[in-house]
């Protein structure tokens, strides 16, 4: 019996064009930028609302780089 493979992607890192959209309904759980290399204020918000709307697992992520 085959195991069900869960897919996770990072997101909300403000690429251009943004591909949130498109990758969401692909996924179960995405790591949503905070800005420490990639993302900001709006892009966070957008994602997570996203997510929310999609009913995935997100997880809040903060490098920094050194």
């Amino acid at each position: 019996m085959a195991s069900k493979k869960l897919i996770n992607c990072d997101l909300g890192e403000c690429l251009t064009p943004n591909p949130d959209t498109h990758i969401m309904p692909l996924i179960d759980m995405a790591n949503i930028a905070c800005g420490g290399h990639a993302g900001d204020d709006k892009s966070m918000v957008q994602a997570i609302q996203l997510g929310g709307l999609r009913k995935i697992t997100l997880q809040l992520v903060h490098y920094t780089m050194i």
